[in-house]
């Protein structure tokens, strides 16, 4: 790699009798030094500084002694040399390389989220310093990285993010499996089972007005959907947002309104407006824990019947296992209290979702949700209380390697399996979707 001209600033007693310190410790300590890690971080760094780019790459492949330890090493301290020249995108391009072929290389994303953070790029950065703050176990380190995760939010008031997709699905029209079903012990030959490939799509955007260092209202809209050949399978969400802020140590409370309209076949299907709220708490090593309180009042535009409310209670916790993975898992209890008690149901769900970063540049994840709703009168005709129980199981793949332009392609499976008393609700799909995502 060209490293170009550069001119080293002129260095101060002080400064060369600090950076020979450094160099001496470690150098005392050379010996431990793992053969596929990057060491000696201050003291090459150091180098760098000072212009040294020789002694530097020298420095740090003296610390492994293997092909596979010195390439890193080399190539880490390349990145440092195009950060010190002030090249930000190629150092930040060279980083993502390094980290890419070695996930759990701490050193590596924390110079990662420091130059992203210099480019202005503050949600790329909190990404990173979040992952670092969630897994390691030194209460100093976790503090430094929370600070920066904090700068990082704030960097930039607004956010936009979006993608759009090919979603090929074998029973977009949630039919029963069987192809004769009983309703109160009565035969119906239910709906036939209808494939198609459909594109989904979803933009988000939101503005953040600070009002001093500690609280924020933002204002918030988003789009998604997904749409089909057949237009009477089309869906659309239009959700807004507007909410305040507050951080008090390791707690962060938010309140606000959240609103949402529904479009279905292409007219208009239902609207929903009410009051949201959270409770934030970082613990440090043990992961962070949310609780959110929801409640909105339903309206139905030819459904009167469905008319009524939602009340909803979650708590979700997440928990970094390493600085390249992380498991999110919770659960939520709501309740639908609709015109007609044959509508109006209890609902439990459970979740989880692992998330991986893999050596090939890729992220995985792999989430799991399983959904009871248990009817409070009886459905008519089955001449019973109609409950249901859901399973979603889906597995996604992001290529960061194939990225052009901040545009990532994703991959992901989803299947669904809904199990009922009343057999006309019973139904299976699977959901093959290509993403292409992007954050602005």
């Amino acid at each position: 790699m060209a490293i170009g001209n550069y001119k080293p600033r002129a260095a101060s007693a002080r400064g060369l009798l600090g950076m020979a310190a450094i160099l001496l410790a470690l150098a005392t300590n050379a010996t431990a030094a793992t053969t596929t890690k990057v060491t000696g971080f201050d003291a090459v760094r150091v180098l760098v500084e000072y212009g040294e780019y020789d002694n530097a790459l020298a420095l740090a492949e003296s610390f492994a002694n293997d092909e596979k330890g010195k390439a890193l090493a080399a190539a880490f301290t390349q990145a440092l040399i195009l950060e010190q020249q002030g090249r930000l995108p190629e150092a930040a391009e060279a980083l993502r390389a390094i980290l890419s072929a070695n996930p759990d290389a701490r050193n590596v994303r924390r110079e990662l989220a420091g130059v992203l953070l210099k480019q202005g790029a503050g949600g790329a950065a909190l990404h990173h310093y979040e992952l670092l703050a969630n897994s390691t176990t030194n209460a100093q380190q976790r503090a430094v990285y929370e600070r920066f995760a904090a700068r990082s939010r704030t960097l930039r008031p607004w956010t936009l993010d979006g993608y759009i997709s090919i979603a090929p699905s074998t029973n977009i029209s949630e039919a029963p499996d069987a192809d004769l079903v009983y309703v109160g012990g009565v035969p119906i030959q239910p709906e036939t089972k209808q494939s198609g490939i459909g594109y989904g799509y979803e933009l988000n955007g939101s503005y953040r007005f600070d009002l001093d260092e500690v609280s924020a209202i933002t204002v918030g809209a988003g789009i998604d959907g997904t749409a089909y050949r057949d237009e009477s399978f089309n869906t659309s969400f239009l959700d807004t947002f507007v909410d305040y802020r507050r951080d008090v140590g390791d707690w962060t409370f938010t309140g606000g309104l959240t609103g949402q309209y529904v479009m279905k076949g292409g007219d208009p299907y239902r609207t929903a407006l009410g009051p949201a709220f959270s409770v934030r708490h970082n613990m440090g090593r043990r992961g962070v824990s949310t609780l959110r309180l929801l409640w909105r009042k339903l309206d139905y535009r030819n459904q009167d019947a469905l008319d009524g409310s939602e009340t909803m209670i979650g708590l979700s916790h997440l928990y970094g296992i390493s600085s390249s993975s992380s498991i999110r898992f919770g659960g939520n209890l709501g309740y639908v209290d609709a015109e007609n008690d044959t509508n109006s149901y209890i609902r439990y769900s459970l979740n989880a979702q692992y998330f991986r970063e893999w050596s090939i540049g890729a992220i995985s994840d792999i989430a799991l949700m399983v959904d009871d709703r248990e009817y409070q009168d009886i459905t008519y005709l089955a001449g019973e209380k109609r409950s249901d129980q859901r399973i979603v199981a889906s597995l996604g793949l992001t290529l960061r390697n194939l990225s052009v332009r901040g545009f990532a392609p994703r991959l992901e499976y989803a299947y669904t399996q809904n199990f009922s008393n009343i057999d006309v609700y019973d139904f299976s799909k699977n959901t093959f979707s290509t993403y292409l995502t992007k954050k602005f």
